[in-house]
């Protein structure tokens, strides 16, 4: 008679958790800029205010596939020394393709700004020269509006590089005041503003 039994593991012997991996699905669409050696932000639910940084130390080529969306894991090697990042977090993660300083930048929602057709104010500059190339509305000092083409540079989502054009000092339009609907008439028109950095 043969007796079978398992053994049940009494150790588990962890490996260094100051040296950790977040491994990231990038998308099929911004994959072509990620590469190894890249700096790399990112927080976790658990410490929201603190920002942990790392470095791309591989990008795979095996597609991963979930509802039509295809993605490539990217590999982050970050440094642990206090031990509070742990297995199994869920990390939120900005690779940093390309970076640039001492650059004039703009809200993106500035470069989406139109005239409205009711806006005879703005909309004497023609609807038609405002879709030939993106351009920024401003205001200068002396409260002239002028409409700037410009050439846009790098995007981090939230605001574009301008690379050139005749950008002087004064406030970038962003959109229209919420109650400048019922002052049409008025023949001046209501902004919002957002600044340029």
């Amino acid at each position: 008679m043969v007796s079978t039994f398992q053994t049940p593991d009494l150790f588990l012997i962890a490996q260094d958790l100051t040296k950790m991996q977040v491994e990231a699905y990038v998308d099929e669409a911004d994959i072509g800029k990620i590469q190894a050696g890249q700096e790399v932000l990112f927080t976790v639910d658990a410490f929201p205010e603190r920002t942990f940084s790392g470095k791309v130390s591989q990008v795979r080529f095996a597609p991963k596939q979930e509802q039509n969306v295809v993605t490539y894991a990217t590999v982050i090697e970050v440094a642990n020394p206090d031990l509070v990042l742990r297995p199994g977090m869920t990390a939120t993660v900005s690779i940093i393709a390309n970076e640039k300083k001492d650059v004039l930048r703009v809200p993106n929602i500035a470069l989406r700004f139109k005239a409205d057709p009711a806006d005879k104010y703005l909309y004497h500059y023609g609807e038609e020269l405002l879709n030939l190339q993106q351009s920024l509305w401003i205001i200068n000092g002396s409260g002239q509006v002028k409409r700037i083409p410009i050439k846009a540079g790098i995007s981090d989502g939230r605001y574009t590089e301008v690379l050139n054009g005749s950008v002087d000092k004064g406030e970038v339009i962003v959109g229209y005041l919420s109650q400048w609907k019922q002052g049409v008439s008025s023949g001046r028109s209501g902004f919002r503003f957002g600044f340029r950095r």
